[in-house]
């Protein structure tokens, strides 16, 4: 699963269809942040009607936007939550603090299994 966007609204970016298990989340961007005070990423798990931003985070951890550019940034294991595992029908989303203005070429990769499954795709 690949996301890539230019825009500055960040939002729904998956749709499942079939059960899954998150195993690793990779960011790199072109351009990183450097006006906003901080700006981090996260991605959410939404279920049923979940609006955007309401969802459960799947990073214990965020991603830092302002971390140097065509750096990857990589989360699994113990950096995901237990929101890692998904059910036909929910959604990923993601989850801005901070409002970028510079920040460019974003990036992510979503690397999953499908669920009570071996190996990722």
């Amino acid at each position: 699963m690949l996301y890539h966007r230019q825009q500055r609204n960040f939002e729904v970016f998956s749709i499942v269809r079939k059960a899954i298990e998150i195993v690793r989340i990779d960011e790199v961007h072109s351009a990183p942040e450097t006006v906003a005070g901080a700006l981090t990423l996260n991605v959410e798990r939404l279920t049923g009607t979940t609006a955007p931003g309401a969802g459960s985070t799947i990073l214990s951890t965020a991603f830092d936007l302002k971390a140097a550019a065509d750096t990857v940034q990589s989360y699994g294991g113990h950096n995901l939550t237990a929101d890692r595992i998904l059910k036909d029908g929910e959604r990923l989303a993601l989850v801005l603090t901070g409002a970028p203005t510079d920040l460019a070429g974003l990036c992510l990769t979503v690397h999953y299994k499908f669920a009570k499954r071996g190996g990722y795709n």
